[in-house]
Formats: structure tokens, C-alpha cells, sequence
């Protein structure tokens, strides 16, 4: 149970980081993200090894296709890293990007605990509801850039960027929420919540 606690509110933190602005670094926007997204991972991984020593029905079902081809994917990604131009730009990728090999491997690890600690349809929509909640204060925290707020930060102000640095990454963020929402109100049965 305790690594199941784990695992979960792990996860809910994670959606939460796209809130997170360090600005110690270069890149404040996009490099702490993903320096916190990895230590949550790995904390996370560290459970769920333990919950699946002791519990077998959480672990990976190897003939789920999803799983597999997802394996075979981030397996083909580090060997082409290998034998690519610069190994260690493909592994480590740059502070600007943060999406080499080794990031990639946390998103897929990630993805596996998702698949398998997640079985019911109550877990997810408590996840998506923290995904929402989050996508709701990166909106107003956008629409304080906007209307100028001084204690938010102000690099863009004609166009809003909220804590994810370029608008085109919000509007996708604000997009994949909409659908998310979408999923909610299918699995919705009170008419007022939907």
C-alpha cells in the first residue's frame, strides 16, 4: 500500500511540475522541469520495483502491444544514440532541449507504472482531474502575464506562455487537457459535474 501511495501521488506531482519555473538556471523554464521530472521518476521506479517483488499482478504485461512496441521503441532509441554522430549530445541531449535518451527513458518508465499501477477507471480520473487542475493555474498564471501582473514573470508579453516558455507549447498543453476533460465527461454520470 505504502509503495501503491508512492507511486500515486508521485505521479500527481509530476503533472503538477509543469507549474515549476527555476530560476537559477539558463533555461528556467524547461531544465528544472525536467531535472524534477526525473527524480520523481526514479523515485517513483524505486516503489514500484518493490511493489512488483511483492505483488505480481502489478507487473508489466509484456504481450499488451502498447508495452511491447513501446519497449522495442526505446531499445531501437538508444541504439541509434550509439552509433549516431555524438553519443553523449544523443544520451544527455542540451540544457535548452532536455530530450535526449535518458529523458526518454524516464517518460517510458513512467509510462509502465501508469499502465500497471492505474488499473481502474477511478485511479485515472484522479489523475486527470489533478491534470486539469494544474492546466487551470497555468491558464491564470498566463492570464496574469497578460494583464501584467508584476510578480509573474514577464518575458512575452503579447502573447501568453504562462510557466511553459513558448505559446505553441501551451496551446498544446491547453489542448491535450481538452481532450482529457473530453474523457471526463463521457465517464461522467452527474449531469451537473459534466
Amino acid at each position: 500500500k505504502i509503495c501503491l501511495v508512492v507511486i500515486r501521488w508521485g505521479s500527481y506531482l509530476i503533472l503538477f511540475l509543469a507549474l515549476l519555473v527555476y530560476r537559477e538556471t539558463l533555461y528556467p523554464y524547461i531544465f528544472g522541469k525536467i531535472i524534477f521530472f526525473r527524480i520523481l521518476v526514479e523515485i517513483i521506479f524505486a516503489a514500484y520495483i518493490f511493489l512488483i517483488v511483492y505483488d505480481k499482478r502489478y507487473r508489466p504485461n509484456w504481450r499488451n502491444p502498447l508495452i511491447f512496441f513501446s519497449a522495442i521503441f526505446v531499445t531501437i532509441l538508444f541504439i541509434t544514440s550509439l552509433f549516431g554522430v555524438d553519443f553523449s549530445r544523443s544520451f544527455w541531449s542540451t540544457q535548452e532541449r532536455m530530450t535526449g535518451v535518458l529523458t526518454i527513458v524516464h517518460f517510458w518508465l513512467w509510462f509502465l507504472i501508469l499502465t500497471t499501477t492505474f488499473n481502474i477507471r477511478r485511479d485515472w480520473r484522479k489523475l486527470i482531474w489533478a491534470s486539469l487542475i494544474c492546466c487551470f493555474l497555468v491558464g491564470l498564471y498566463g492570464l496574469g502575464q497578460k494583464f501584467g501582473w508584476k510578480f509573474m514573470l514577464k518575458d512575452n508579453v503579447s502573447q501568453l506562455s504562462s510557466t511553459l516558455v513558448n505559446p505553441i507549447f501551451l496551446a498544446v498543453y491547453a489542448m491535450m487537457n481538452v481532450f482529457l476533460s473530453g474523457i471526463l465527461i463521457c465517464w461522467t454520470k452527474n449531469s451537473w459535474l459534466k
